[in-house]
Parts: structure tokens; C-alpha cells; sequence
């Protein structure tokens, strides 16, 4: 292993060491100017460790005196100011899970002959990079890490294809780039601001700003106590000022009901993009609040072959929905306080406070009264989870041309759901009471491509169906809504999500069951031309439209 002080001596531009996580420690002093004492301090919950293990990283490449585009702007405009010199330049730390040599990696760029083949060895080998900014304590700097392996269970939808070019060789990585807050130019919503921007940068096109540039764009507008620089922190109104500068719009969705929280995650997460959630941590012992925060969410942990055993309920005396994505347990999330694809997971439980911040007491019990919370990764001591995470909104950067909310679109599945269920209920029809009792709903939101893509990807469609939906015209962004029973897709329902509320904005059914269908259908003629309640139910008209046009009818009795 390599000291600090004999890496500082040497002098050629690219190091290469074998991996373990003492050395990286000795790469990290060497090449900032962080204290000994802070750094064991900061890396005490050995998530980096117990990260980079997860990856099997076996070597580390050292690119010295690299520029990096978003802290050199951050440098122009507030550290090259500065009395006291800091460097502008930074080192990248590159990760790979086999085994190289200073000779090897040399022998790869000098060897033309078998240079596609070593790359191709490289590339599958790379497991990303991060950069050291030459500061005292916040040096994580932009960090571009290789997801956890994945699974059936875990799924990554807001990562982005992110190039890199280690000594000429163009490299490859699947993540979305993370950096650790740095409480001079940036604090933790700036930090998340600034991981989702890369991954709606590449949906949507729009520029890509530095920290800083987020953190003046988000408080120029805005009275505040405090100085904007250095920043402690944004309000939510300032986080979707940001979020506007960029061209997209803020949607903020409360978090009141944990199903409803999972639901609208997953739905804009699967459209790749990144959701940013905001929290207060507590203590788990003392409940004391320590303050606001803000992280960006990834992924997530679903297990689609679990029962669901979890109904959101919104009206009372309504019947309960279905919704798989109630199955979510974790959230792999952007922490700037812990790192890269940290989890969070369902199951907490916090205390309740009043506005005078004593602890709320049920008055005719005097019990404690608690919410529904994550456990985070953040301030874990001894292997403990010493903190849990209390969510109070969930701020997703829409395009603008998305206009029909995850809100809109469950409000008519959950109407739809209520009245098929209750109608089945007064028919003596077991097919029709069985079809009922196990629907559940998946809403997400996806793209014209990606959905025709899925549709001719399908085996379970008819040829025909395929053929059909893949010559249709679509508008370019959809929300899909697959309908269940037990564990089989018996249809989807597709809403044009640019069109208006006001509108029929239910433009196709995909038929995977062509007798659940019929049964749908003719319930929803028969609910829609006897009025038996007034309803502006799209999936209702919708179906009972089909219905009339139906050349073999199901009758149902």
C-alpha cells in the first residue's frame, strides 16, 4: 500500500493500485486537503466500504489533474475569489473489477492489434469513477458508480448512460452521477437538484448547471435571512424555482398515505425520472427533529411475485384498491450525506409533534401518536440505525407538455375499481365476482416508443394486437394502467397524459383477455346507458363505446 506522502511524489499522471479501502483512504488525503481525524469521521458508516465491496472492485486507476466541468464552474464563481488559494484542478478515481498492473494498463494502450478486444474486456470490467476535489472537508465530488447488481426484486429506471474516457479509452456507464452537498455553493437539495438535472438533462435536452448555478438560480427571486452564499438550504418554492429554470415543471405531491407515496414513485420513476423526496430526520431514540432534507430517488425494491396485502383506500365506505406497487420495500436513493444508491426502507416509525414541538399524545389514551417513516442509511452508528426519515413531499421536474397528473389517473382507476366491484356483487356470477375480488392495478407513465417497443417485446398479444398498436398513432407521452387478475394481465388501459382533465383523454385498450374484456365492457354499457349513478368516468365511456361497435357481445346476468 501507497502512503499519501509517496503518492504526492509521484509524478506520472495515471497511478495504478490494487483496491482495498485503507489505500483509498491514503488516495483520498493525498489528493485533498482533508484532516486524517475528519475523513475517519466521514466515512464511519462504511457505506463507501461496504459499496465498493458490494461491486468486487479490485483496482483503482488515479487520473491526476482532472478537470471537472461542474466544480470548475463552481471554482470560477465563488473559490477563485477566495484569499486562500484552492487548486481548480481535481483527481478522478476509476474502479475495475479485475485485476491491473501499471504494465497492463499500459500494454492496453499500446497495443493496437487487440485494442477492441481489451477494450471490450475494460468495459465489462468498469465499474465507474469518483472525483476528489482538492477542499477540506465536502470532497466527493461528481461520482458516477455502477448500481447494486440487480434482480428480479431490484430495478433502477432514473440511471442514464453516462460516457467517460479514462487515457483516450471511451468507457461506459449506466448510473445517475452523484456528488456529496457542499455547504459553500451548494446544500442537500442543490445536490439532489443537481442529480436529477442529469437525468432529465438527458430526457429532455435541457442545459445541465453546476451547483452553484442552481443554488442562485433557486434564491434570486426569493427574500431570504440568510445569504444565498454559502448556502444552508432551500425552501420548497425555491427547489421548484430551480426546477422552472430549466424549462420543466415542478410537480409536488404530499405524502400523507405511504401506498399513495410508493404509487407515484414508481409511476414516474418508470418513465425514467428521477424523483427528488423530501424529509424531516429524527432521532429514533430521543424523537428529536433535527432538521429538513433532501434526497434523490433512483430505484426502488419490488417484489412483483408477493401477494399484495396492502389496499389504498381514499373514500370511506368505498371498496379498496389494489395497487402493485404497494409491494415496493425499499428506495435506492442519492444521499449527499451518505452516497450513491443508499437505501431507505419502508416499515418505520416516527413520533408525532405538536407546533410547539412537544410530543403529541392521544388525548383519551395519552399514547404516543406516530407516522409512517423510512430508515435511512444516514447517521447509522455501530451497524444501528440511529435515525429515520419522516416524508413530507415528493417533487417530481415534469415536462411541460405532461398535463394529466399520477392524481387524475388514479382517481378514475379508483372509481372504476369501486363501482365494478360493488356491481359484481349484485350479479350471481362467479366468473364475474372472481374477476372482481382480484383485480390490481399498475399505473406508470412511459413514452410513445418505449411502449410500442414493450408491445412488440410481448409474446402474450396476439399478432394482430402487436401489429395493431405498433401502425397506431400516439401522442408522445401516455400513461399506462395494466389491469390484473391474480397474477395475469388481462388488459391495458392507455390515457393520453398531454391532453386535458376535461377531456376523454382514454385513447386505447391493449387486450391480453379477450373474455375479461367482454365482461368489462359490458358492464361498463350496461352501468353507462341505465344511469344508475352520474359518473364522468373515463374507463366507463370508454368501454361501454367499444361495446356498442363489439360484433360478439358478452352478456352479462
Amino acid at each position: 500500500m501507497k502512503t499519501n506522502v509517496e503518492l504526492n511524489n509521484i509524478k506520472e499522471n495515471f497511478i495504478v493500485l490494487p483496491y482495498n479501502f485503507e489505500q483509498l483512504k491514503e488516495i483520498f488525503i493525498a489528493f485533498s486537503k482533508i484532516d486524517t481525524n475528519y475523513l475517519e469521521h466521514k466515512l464511519d458508516n462504511d457505506f463507501y466500504k461496504d459499496y465498493l465491496e458490494t461491486l468486487g472492485v479490485k483496482t483503482i486507476v488515479i487520473e491526476k489533474e482532472y478537470i471537472d466541468k461542474d466544480f470548475l464552474n463552481d471554482y470560477a464563481n465563488y473559490y477563485v475569489k477566495c484569499f486562500k488559494l484552492y487548486e481548480r484542478f481535481c483527481t478522478r478515481l476509476h474502479f475495475f473489477s479485475c485485476e491491473l498492473t501499471e504494465n497492463s494498463f499500459n500494454s492496453i494502450l499500446i497495443n493496437y492489434g487487440e485494442l477492441n478486444n481489451n477494450l471490450c474486456n475494460l468495459q465489462e470490467n468498469y465499474l465507474g469513477y469518483i472525483v476528489v476535489k482538492n477542499l477540506p472537508q465536502s470532497i466527493i465530488g461528481k461520482t458516477c458508480l455502477k448500481c447494486y447488481p440487480k434482480d428480479n426484486c431490484r430495478n433502477f429506471p432514473a440511471t442514464v448512460n453516462h460516457k467517460v474516457h479514462l487515457a483516450g479509452l471511451p468507457l461506459n456507464i449506466k448510473t445517475l452521477p452523484f456528488q456529496e452537498q457542499d455547504s459553500v455553493v451548494a446544500a442537500c437539495a442543490t445536490s439532489s437538484l443537481w442529480s436529477m438535472f442529469y437525468g432529465t438533462g438527458e430526457l429532455f435536452h435541457h442545459s445541465l448547471p453546476s451547483p452553484y448555478e442552481i443554488t442562485k438560480a433557486a434564491t434570486q427571486d426569493f427574500p431570504i435571512s440568510n445569504r444565498a452564499f454559502p448556502n444552508s438550504g432551500l425552501t420548497l418554492e425555491m427547489i421548484s424555482k430551480a426546477i422552472s429554470k430549466v424549462g420543466l415543471e415542478p410537480l409536488s405531491i404530499r405524502t400523507n398515505s405511504p401506498i399513495l407515496t410508493k404509487s407515484a414513485i414508481y409511476a414516474y420513476l418508470k418513465a425514467h425520472l428521477p424523483v427528488m423526496l423530501a424529509v424531516t430526520l429524527q432521532k429514533t431514540i430521543t424523537a428529536e427533529d433535527i432538521g429538513g432534507h433532501a434526497v434523490t430517488i433512483v430505484g426502488y425494491n419490488l417484489d412483483n411475485t408477493k401477494q399484495i396485502d396492502t389496499v389504498y383506500q381514499s373514500i370511506p365506505n368505498s371498496y379498496p384498491i389494489k395497487l402493485r406497487a404497494t409491494n415496493i420495500t425499499k428506495l435506492y436513493v442519492h444521499d449527499d450525506q451518505v452516497g450513491p444508491f443508499a437505501r431507505m426502507e419502508f416499515g418505520a416509525k416516527a413520533t408525532l409533534k405538536n407546533f410547539d414541538g412537544t410530543i403529541k399524545r392521544n388525548p383519551t389514551t395519552n399514547e404516543v401518536e406516530t407516522t409512517w417513516a423510512l430508515y435511512t442509511s444516514f447517521g447509522i452508528e455501530n451497524k444501528r440505525r440511529s435515525f429515520c426519515a419522516i416524508p413530507q413531499a415528493i417533487l417530481i421536474p415534469t415536462y411541460h407538455k405532461i398535463r394529466i397528473p399520477f392524481e387524475a389517473v388514479l382517481k378514475q382507476i379508483y372509481e372504476f375499481n369501486h363501482l365494478f366491484i360493488g356491481y359484481s356483487e349484485t350479479r350471481n356470477n362467479e366468473k364475474l365476482k372472481n374477476l372482481a375480488n382480484n383485480l390490481s392495478w399498475e399505473i406508470f407513465l412511459t413514452d410513445i416508443n418505449e411502449f410500442k417497443y414493450s408491445i412488440l417485446c410481448d409474446n402474450n398479444l396476439s399478432d394482430d394486437e402487436r401489429l395493431r398498436i405498433s401502425k397506431q398513432r400516439y401522442p408522445r407521452f401516455l400513461w399506462r394502467v395494466k389491469v390484473y387478475s391474480s397474477d395475469n394481465n388481462i388488459l391495458d388501459f392507455v390515457f393520453d397524459a398531454t391532453d386535458i382533465e376535461q377531456n376523454e383523454y382514454i385513447i386505447d385498450t391493449v387486450v391480453y383477455s379477450n373474455q375479461a374484456f367482454e365482461m368489462l365492457k359490458a358492464f361498463a354499457c350496461m352501468y353507462y346507458e341505465n344511469g344508475l349513478y352520474y359518473t364522468e368516468n373515463k374507463i366507463i365511456n370508454n368501454l361501454s363505446a367499444q361495446y356498442k361497435i363489439s360484433s360478439n357481445p358478452l352478456l352479462i346476468t
